[in-house]
């Protein structure tokens, strides 16, 4: 497994950096591992940080309606997607660099998350409400109101239809 590990990360990790370090206590020698370098914890990041990109679209398009992400200017969708991928990849730096996952840092970036996520929620919720004021539409035009009253057929007495004008016009004839 050890030769394996070596081969796949031969790209990114020196022979040296990569093995076991031996440290004597008083009750014998403990065998620990050398933490993982920093490179290629920074490309784990941007891979994390690409791929919570990707997720973050999709299911805002899920969720919120694609119709309502339509409507939304470019630089908002841009904003709230990359504030929301730095803070889901800052929050697992802040869970992977302490010895407890769950830590100060770490909550603090849970939360700062889900106020993104409201703030995506707030805009989504905007667009929907608004989205037919920035349409024009010419083909609905305004309806005429008219009063119908039971028993008239709409025709004059001569048979032909009323034209709505001369003396007969009037609301009672």
């Amino acid at each position: 497994m050890s030769i394996f590990l070596r081969v796949l990360t031969g790209f990114f990790i020196s022979s040296s950096q990569f093995g076991t370090n031996f440290r004597s206590l008083s009750s014998g020698t403990i065998r620990t591992r050398e933490p993982v370098p920093n490179h290629f914890l920074r490309l784990v990041y941007i891979g994390e940080f690409l791929v919570a990109i990707m997720a973050t679209l999709d299911l805002w398009s899920q969720v919120g309606g694609q119709g309502h992400l339509d409507l939304m200017p470019w630089y908002l969708k841009l904003a709230l997607t990359c504030c929301l991928a730095l803070v889901v990849v800052m929050g697992t730096v802040a869970a992977v660099s302490h010895p407890d996952a769950w830590n100060a840092k770490t909550i603090a970036f849970v939360i700062l998350g889900l106020l993104i996520v409201s703030a995506m929620a707030a805009a989504t919720y905007y667009y929907h409400v608004h989205e037919n004021d920035e349409e024009n539409d010419d083909e609905t035009k305004p309806g005429v109101a008219g009063l119908l009253r039971p028993g008239v057929s709409g025709r004059a007495a001569s048979g032909r239809p009323a034209s709505g004008r001369g003396p007969s016009r009037g609301l009672y004839s």
